[in-house]
């Protein structure tokens, strides 16, 4: 299938961080299909994930992986962000 996603962080992320990052705003989406999925209330707190393995991670729905050309991003949706949009 495809789909052309990506996500919103409305926060610097500087290189090195690792760990969790609290973003409010942030947002994954979807132009294929014209949707928005906000990070859920409860989960701001783990909206962005930093970690060596992956370029960046919108908590686990979307992890982005640094070099796509050997290892594929993954996803394990829905997790922190609304399921709707």
């Amino acid at each position: 299938m495809n789909q052309i996603i990506g996500g919103f962080a409305s926060i610097e992320i500087k290189k090195g961080q690792k760990d969790y990052i609290s973003d409010d705003e942030a947002f994954i989406f979807s132009l294929s299909r014209n949707e928005k999925f906000n990070i859920k209330k409860n989960s701001a707190s783990e909206a962005i994930f930093i970690t060596p393995e992956y370029l960046l991670c919108f908590s686990n729905d979307l992890m982005i992986n640094i070099d796509c050309t050997k290892t594929q991003s993954q996803s394990d949706w829905p997790c922190a962000y609304e399921s709707g949009g």
